[in-house]
């Protein structure tokens, strides 16, 4: 219990003003050119520019659809996209 108050009680400190509510995460992000074809783009986390963001920093929070760390491969047939991990 003291534990969870000292670390709430030191991430209050370090807020410029207190609110209620939720915090929007904006996390920054960059994009797969390995993945990315003429269908869609994927996109992954820039985790250098998100530290702020805590762990939220790492995942796919607030970033454009399609958002992975591996490697995928995207095809479009008959008007639906498919979606496969690659193989190594």
């Amino acid at each position: 219990m003291i534990f969870n108050f000292s670390k709430n009680f030191l991430r209050i400190l370090n807020e410029k003003s207190i609110f209620l509510g939720i915090k929007k995460i904006e996390n920054k992000y960059l994009i797969n050119e390995i993945s990315s074809n003429k269908y869609v783009k994927v996109y992954y986390p820039d985790i250098k520019k998100n530290r702020l963001n805590g762990w939220q920093g790492r995942l796919c929070w607030d970033i454009p659809f399609i958002c992975s760390y591996k490697n995928i491969e995207s095809k479009e047939k008959n008007g639906y996209l498919f979606i496969n991990k690659l193989k190594r």
